[in-house]
């Protein structure tokens, strides 16, 4: 998780609320972030921090990928059902 993204989460988890962002605020500072991450072709430290950190969450998905794909799932042979028509007769006696 970039830092810049870190910091501002916990501002808006303080506990006292007029230590928290306002909407307008979190507005300008997101707006500020995706023009500086998509618009501005020159990168900044803001679009380089959230780029490192989008590549980690990838690596952290495939990795996720390649061990589903190579673990074996054992499946119990009576962990499958099948309908069947229930014999009302037993169960109520």
């Amino acid at each position: 998780m970039p830092e810049e993204y870190s910091n501002l989460m916990n501002q808006c988890w303080d506990p006292l609320p007029e230590n928290r962002p306002t909407a307008t605020q979190l507005n300008k500072q997101l707006c500020d972030w995706i023009t500086a991450i998509c618009d501005d072709p020159n990168p900044s430290e803001i679009s380089n921090s959230f780029g490192m950190a989008e590549e980690k969450r990838w690596e952290s998905i495939g990795r996720e990928i390649e061990n589903r794909q190579s673990s074996t799932y054992i499946i119990h042979k009576d962990a499958i059902y099948f309908s069947r028509i229930i014999d009302y007769r037993i169960i109520g006696g």
